[in-house]
């Protein structure tokens, strides 16, 4: 049975195809949305801003008619989270393209997305020893752990931290008059200061992790490959994460060019806005990655090229492993329509 599974994120909108019986059978598609650039002042996604994500879901719907998609399940992280209009969205989202969201709580998706590393590293990953996963998407970066006693996935727990890829971006352009370094500067200060909340997970004080795995733009973006099969399994040590913030660090610590300049510089340009972005994300989200290593004492982690939309696939597909229920709304293929 074919399955659509849409991932609204803070950062971009995703819809994976799977089949339950054929689990190699894999469609992929994603879009920038950018829905967590659409707060206002009350907390609320203008209505406007979430426009684009609805279009992408409508389209998305169109690739899933093609491939016989018999129901889709669609989940929502950070940004609906945070959304004080979001079952408004949610409302319109069901009356335009008749698709339920489930608004996943910070432990579901770091529970899918970690059982989706589990099962993905399988062949890699030794059993009854801890594992720890650092997954930065737009609006937060997830920390979480478990381990593999015989074919049993065991979640221990996660952190959540306010060190989303899109929130980091927009703290660092927010003052427009501000001189790139400053801006810099205080982007780092806020990293610090936020890692300084996280603590250690206690099942892990006397059985420290043995693996790290990293889901997320930051990591993703410096494999030099793009695609989730080509990405998945390369492995990023802390010395590369230093050398490639080194080779920016210079330039943003010094230069006397104002935010306002630097983004004239591309807006203009659409392709090259986003290497900017890509640019940018390399320097205040690999410090994120490095800073949560060295706390663990590890120098390294792998990349999972199959993040949050696998974890909810293969938690359909096989809840046979699964020691936790989670309420995930399906609808019909007959139920939605990607066109009036």
């Amino acid at each position: 049975m074919r399955v659509g599974i849409f991932d609204i994120g803070t950062r971009a909108t995703r819809l994976l195809i799977g089949d339950t019986e054929n689990l190699a059978f894999r469609k992929n598609f994603g879009r920038l949305t950018r829905m967590g650039e659409y707060f206002d002042e009350d907390d609320n996604i203008r209505v406007e801003g979430f426009q684009k994500t609805l279009s992408v879901i409508r389209d998305f719907i169109e690739e899933g008619e093609k491939h016989n998609v018999s129901f889709y399940v669609a989940v929502g992280t950070a940004a609906l989270r945070r959304a004080k209009n979001g079952e408004q969205l949610l409302q319109l989202v069901r009356d335009i393209v008749g698709v339920d969201i489930t608004i996943l709580e910070k432990e579901e998706e770091a529970y899918l997305s970690l059982l989706s590393a589990f099962i993905h590293f399988q062949n890699q990953i030794e059993r009854d020893k801890p594992i720890l996963l650092i997954d930065q998407g737009g609006g937060s970066t997830e920390i979480s752990c478990g381990e593999l006693r015989g074919d049993i996935f065991h979640f221990w727990g996660l952190e959540s931290l306010e060190l989303g890829s899109v929130l980091l971006k927009n703290l660092f352009l927010q003052d427009k008059k501000s001189e790139i370094q400053f801006a810099y500067r205080n982007t780092m200060d806020y990293i610090r200061d936020e890692l300084e909340r996280h603590k250690l997970f206690p099942e892990l004080a006397n059985r420290p992790p043995v693996q790290a795995f990293g889901m997320g733009s930051a990591i993703t973006n410096i494999t030099g490959v793009r695609g989730n099969r080509r990405q998945h399994g390369r492995v990023i040590t802390t010395e590369r994460m230093q050398y490639l913030i080194d080779t920016r660090i210079d330039l943003y610590q010094t230069n006397p060019m104002k935010v306002e300049a630097l983004l004239h510089q591309y807006e203009s340009d659409h392709e090259r806005m986003e290497n900017l972005e890509r640019d940018l994300l390399m320097l205040y989200g690999l410090p994120v990655y490095q800073r949560l290593l060295e706390t663990y004492n590890l120098d390294r982690l792998t990349v999972c090229g199959y993040g949050l939309r696998y974890g909810v696939f293969l938690y359909i597909a096989l809840e046979v492993i699964s020691q936790r229920k989670i309420d995930l709304k399906r609808t019909s293929a007959e139920d939605v329509y990607s066109r009036d």
